[in-house]
């Protein structure tokens, strides 16, 4: 199907979806899904993204592959919990500072929210139900799970037990009928599988120790003043540390320099300045000066290698492209 990405009837039973670009995704995931996300590329190349799915009476069940590095922040529809199972065998994913690897879970309770750093090839595998059913299901499977509203956190456990829950989720994925009975008995098995992990709720929180405040007040920086010229000495005087600090702690949190953040936030925002514009009104030139790339030559340049495509075609596109193709 192309041009709306599900419609909601097929939402709510199986299917595929695939998305080339950030603006795909991001519809996706915010106008389908319900998820309030934002993503940014991080590298050169084309993004590549794949979602499956199956939904049993109130679960989402789904398996997604995304090759390219992206930073992105996502908070789960209003009112869901959600279970992020990743397998990370080709790439790497870092959430909120904390590299992630094959035995963790990233558990979203009601309200909360992560910002992620994806690298490579990351494969993960999802299962999001209403607030309501998880604690309703945990209160007779596992009294003492526990997860704390507004609170993203991490579950570490045995890696063997969590290795079958995936391939019951691919299982479940590729059969053509949608299996109520075994849906349950996946969540049920996930359930006991974060209450005894690590942890005194089964889960550990995401921590926002000294490196990670550092790399979010850069951040912050950056987004406020991205369009205008921002020095090394800028981010450390807002930051209060040397130069040395702010590169380790902001590499170690979002697995780029701030210089190559700050390329990809220009690049990001002229993007979406071509795509929404007016090729009778604006100018290539223009969308790239306001926002903070002031070599046309060297723009046109990195916007091909970081995209796939000159400035120029994007603007003239005569629609924005922001639905994924199923």
């Amino acid at each position: 199907m192309v041009g709306e990405c599900m419609s909601s009837e097929l939402w709510r039973s199986a299917g595929l979806v695939e998305c080339f670009s950030v603006e795909e995704m991001e519809h996706l995931h915010r106008a389908v899904l319900g998820w309030n996300v934002e993503y940014r590329q991080l590298r050169q190349g084309p993004i590549s993204y794949r979602q499956r799915f199956v939904n049993p009476d109130s679960l989402s069940i789904s398996s997604n592959r995304l090759s390219n590095r992206l930073h992105g922040h996502c908070e789960p529809p209003t009112g869901f919990e959600a279970f992020f199972l990743p397998d990370l065998q080709e790439g790497s994913l870092a959430v909120s500072g904390k590299s992630i690897d094959d035995g963790d879970v990233v558990v979203f309770s009601r309200g909360s929210e992560i910002e992620f750093v994806s690298q490579e090839r990351v494969r993960n595998r999802a299962i999001v139900l209403p607030q309501a059913n998880l604690l309703a299901a945990a209160r007779s499977l596992a009294p003492s799970f526990r997860v704390a509203a507004r609170t993203a956190a991490i579950a570490h456990g045995d890696r063997n037990t969590l290795a079958t829950l995936k391939r019951r989720i691919d299982d479940l994925i590729r059969k053509e009928t949608v299996d109520c009975e075994a849906a349950s008995d996946l969540l049920a098995e996930t359930i006991l599988w974060i209450a005894n992990a690590s942890g005194t709720t089964g889960a550990d929180r995401l921590a926002n120790g000294a490196a990670a405040a550092i790399a979010g007040r850069a951040r912050d920086f950056i987004e406020n003043h991205f369009r205008e010229k921002i020095l090394m000495l800028d981010l450390c005087k807002h930051t209060g540390v040397g130069l040395r600090t702010l590169q380790r702690c902001f590499a170690a949190y979002f697995q780029v320099t701030p210089t190559q953040y700050i390329k990809a936030r220009r690049l990001d925002a002229a993007r979406r300045d071509l795509v929404a514009g007016n090729p009778h009104a604006d100018s290539v030139s223009k969308i790239a000066d306001r926002n903070g790339l002031e070599h046309f030559g060297r723009f046109s340049v990195d916007y091909r290698a970081q995209f796939g495509e000159s400035p120029r075609d994007a603007l003239a596109r005569p629609a924005p492209r922001r639905h994924g193709r199923s």
